[in-house]
């Protein structure tokens, strides 16, 4: 007797031996993976870093790598019996709760939209897609540009339009489902409104397909909708206009539909992944679906995989065509479409453009990732990323959605531009979410306590992460916004701007597809002296200078060139200035 006593507190003795040893290692592995990526971030923001992204880092991403560091550190071993889900959890799960929850995103995101982005479109991804929802919302696929101005969109500002030969009209190059969106909400509200609803329709969807993942563990399921919630990139991402929340959103919205299996769901499925392939790039939608649609033939479900397959071959023959004809639709009479406008073209073009930065600016992607995510988010992944190979096809389908985009977008096109977070992968966090309910899982498995930390961690990210990400997000555009308010409110007939003045100045260049803005907005650098003379004589005229570009400047830190050609513009011949 005194024996089976001594051996059972001889094995229990060495399980938690195991267990103790096994957290320490995976701290340590956390710590010393989060410090190496700090480490090589920081040499390559030094040696490879844009304006852009050196910024980013400097002034936003390290400083959150080290407190990720002291969260890791934080995890620890259940000294008693784990307890069960708390009380309030379940009511936050309960169907009324998640519905409540989604509607303070909805609302959190819409508010975000004017105090964190002072209601301004930062880049030009977003404004264009503003751009298109006003074409389409007027009834027009493209928009006529006036005769007088067909030869000169390039002072107008013609970054990320359509190509196209003798042009009649412009859309932007970008595929039409996000700013459809757009347009339709606006019909009945606010267009701002979209992506806060998008980004609530992700989160009802994440929750279902938690459900149905992990029908009896709550614990499960509420990491991953803690993920969600606490993910600063998906909310900061939501008050603006990018795609990626419809990306996000679309990803969810089909995998739900897809994990159901019946016929009629696969074709809801099928619908979804159309509208998702074009909501901004043909890339991002197929590449989080591949994995799934191998996951079929691997379990050899053969008449559901030649489905999707199908599917997606006419889905890609629809959006490979809309460029081109597109551009077919506004190239003036007996010309032919532009080159270079179909993905075949920009797919070489970014091959021909890949170099040896790739990498290093890929880590600084990685480092943004990480650092706007919730403060959890690693530990959670990276225990779900190790198991999910042994968990079945469904988490290892996850794990391989979750991990593409990285390995392709270092290849193809590793610079983001902008981006709160790294945009590029924001389609797949919500995969990453359900990867990290398998991490609870295993840590719970190995001993670890998780309730408590999940709790603390999940209300540091939403209390302290996330306001400081949406400062640091109002930081950059704030300088931006003042200046196309200063431009909005004179009362100057035409804005030339000095875009190499300032970093990104080229985005302030924004005119209504109708040109009916005032003052029309044109870039100084695509003009010759003589239209620049002949503007600031003839027409009520404002520069926007290096001087009144000075706020941006500083914040770049940047060293950049300026136009004297624009001196000719004095007060005498009706100057407004940019004040």
């Amino acid at each position: 007797m005194r024996r089976d006593v001594s051996a059972r507190r001889s094995e229990t003795g060495s399980h938690d031996d195991g267990a103790r040893g096994w957290l320490a290692s995976y701290r340590v592995a956390l710590v010393g993976g989060l410090i190496a990526l700090l480490a090589a971030a920081t040499l390559a923001s030094d040696f490879f870093g844009t304006a852009i992204i050196r910024l980013f880092f400097i002034e936003q991403d390290r400083w959150f790598l080290p407190l990720l560091a002291l969260v890791a550190m934080a995890l620890r071993r259940a000294m008693l019996p784990q307890s069960g889900v708390p009380a309030i959890w379940n009511r936050a799960m309960a169907p009324t709760g998640i519905a409540l929850i989604a509607v303070a995103l909805l609302l959190a995101a819409y508010l975000g939209h004017d105090l964190a982005m002072a209601g301004y479109d930062l880049s030009r991804d977003e404004q264009m897609a503003r751009f298109d929802a006003w074409i389409f919302a007027h009834g027009s696929l493209a928009w006529p540009v006036p005769p007088s101005w067909r030869g000169d969109i390039a002072a107008l500002n013609g970054t990320f339009l359509l190509v196209a030969n003798q042009p009649t009209g412009w859309v932007s190059a970008y595929l039409p489902v996000n700013a459809a969106f757009h347009a339709t909400v606006g019909l009945v509200a606010d267009p701002a409104l979209t992506n806060p609803v998008l980004l609530a329709v992700g989160f009802v969807a994440l929750w279902r397909i938690a459900l149905r993942l992990w029908p009896d563990d709550r614990i499960a399921q509420a990491t991953a909708l803690a993920l969600y919630l606490g993910s600063s990139q998906i909310v900061v991402a939501s008050m603006t206009a990018y795609a990626m929340t419809g990306h996000l959103a679309l990803n969810l919205l089909w995998l739900l539909f897809f994990l159901r299996g019946r016929l009629r769901d696969d074709i809801v499925a099928v619908v979804i992944g159309c509208a998702a392939s074009g909501l901004h790039q043909l890339l991002f939608h197929p590449l989080f679906v591949a994995p799934f649609v191998l996951m079929l033939a691997m379990r050899r479900e053969w008449r559901r995989c030649a489905f999707y397959c199908l599917a997606y071959l006419v889905i890609g023959a629809i959006w490979f065509a809309w460029p081109i004809w597109m551009s077919a639709s506004i190239s003036g009479a007996g010309a032919a479409a532009g080159g270079g406008v179909s993905f075949a073209d920009r797919l070489v073009a970014m091959l021909g453009a890949v170099g040896i930065a790739n990498g290093p600016v890929m880590v600084l992607n990685i480092a943004r990732f990480v650092a706007w995510q919730h403060l959890a988010f690693l530990p959670f992944v990276a225990a779900g990323l190790v198991v999910a190979w042994r968990r079945g096809s469904m988490a290892r389908a996850l794990a391989a959605a979750t991990l593409l985009p990285f390995i392709v977008m270092a290849v193809l096109l590793a610079y983001q531009g902008h981006g709160w977070g790294y945009r590029y992968a924001h389609g797949v966090i919500g995969a990453a979410c359900l990867i990290g309910g398998f991490g609870a899982q295993e840590l719970r498995r190995r001993g670890v306590e998780i309730v408590a930390f999940l709790g603390w961690t999940t209300a540091a990210s939403i209390a302290v992460s996330l306001p400081v990400h949406a400062w640091m997000a109002h930081r950059l555009v704030a300088p931006y916004a003042a200046v196309d308010a200063a431009i909005r409110d004179s009362d100057a007939e035409v804005a030339l701007i000095d875009t190499r003045a300032a970093p990104f100045a080229n985005d302030l260049v924004l005119n209504a597809p109708d040109l009916g803005n005032r003052p029309l907005r044109l870039r100084a650098a695509s003009l010759s002296n003589a239209q620049i003379a002949q503007l600031c004589v003839r027409r009520r005229a404002m520069v926007v200078d290096g001087a009144a570009l000075a706020s941006i400047v500083e914040l770049f830190d940047a060293k950049t060139g300026s136009d004297a050609r624009l001196s000719q513009c004095d007060p005498k011949n009706g100057d407004q200035g940019a004040k």
